[in-house]
């Protein structure tokens, strides 16, 4: 048997954690995979013969030799949904017993939220981001996280992992945060209920045209605070260009791809 095993969703997340508290058996998911919030969850339970899904089945088989070796498994997540669908997962292929810690629960979380005024909102606009490569080493290191690992018991763990099948056996497409949890809606979720209304009324109090940078910065800050994800803007971009094509807006100011490079 060997030291504890350490679990992340993102090499990101393993990187910055095993830096600041020196940990040494450690496994993230591969990068390539976190596009988790939309695009199909069956990869994940039954890889095909994609390149994607190899991926995984070499990752899994390794994770499974890997925790057999180990006298403890542990999983860090935080409240964003990448790594609450990576602990669905590991609770859903891990025989072994888990324990978990949950960084963003450690956190002063009033010092995490940044409020932006923006003329042609009457309301400040709020972020909130509790994902763990983007924590302070500071508060990394007051949060105690080797000391708040908690056991994921036989109950939680079949909670979990059946909430994940159900996911996957359900999928829509796309997955959003809600009540603490992750439901699957479908691709056009954020369509009505926030990129033509925000395109309105930027549209309204600036009367001129609207720029898909804007408009997408603006729906990213007015996302729930566990549905701040990594490629979400993509994803926004993704939602732009089928909204024009639809003949439901109009092509943006800058809606050339070499502009969103960035994101």
């Amino acid at each position: 048997m060997c030291s504890t095993l350490h679990l992340f969703s993102c090499q990101q997340d393993r990187k910055w954690i095993c830096e600041i508290l020196h940990l040494s058996n450690s496994l993230a998911f591969p990068a390539p995979l976190i596009f988790n919030y939309w695009g199909s969850l069956q990869d994940w339970l039954f890889p095909s013969n994609s390149k994607r899904s190899r991926r995984i089945t070499t990752w899994l088989k390794k994770l499974k030799e890997a925790t057999q070796k180990a006298d403890k498994v542990v999983i860090w997540y935080s409240h964003d949904i990448q790594s609450k669908l990576f602990l669905e997962l590991m609770c859903h292929v891990v025989d072994a017993d888990l324990h978990g810690v949950d960084v963003g629960s450690r956190l002063n979380h009033e010092k995490y939220i940044q409020r932006y005024h923006v003329h042609y909102f009457k309301q400040p606009i709020e972020t909130f981001c509790s994902n763990i490569c983007c924590i302070s080493k500071e508060d990394i290191i007051a949060a105690d996280c080797l000391n708040n690992i908690h056991w994921i018991s036989g109950p939680s763990k079949a909670k979990l992992a059946k909430h994940f099948e159900h996911l996957a056996a359900k999928d829509k497409g796309f997955r959003v945060a809600r009540h603490g949890g992750i439901i699957n809606v479908k691709s056009d979720f954020y369509d009505k209920s926030m990129i033509l209304p925000i395109y309105n009324e930027i549209l309204t109090e600036t009367g001129r045209d609207v720029h898909a940078a804007r408009l997408i910065g603006t729906c990213m800050a007015d996302l729930p605070f566990e549905e701040e994800v990594c490629y979400i803007s993509y994803f926004f971009y993704l939602r732009l260009e089928y909204l024009q094509k639809l003949g439901k807006m109009p092509k943006l100011v800058d809606m050339e791809k070499k502009n969103f490079k960035q994101f």
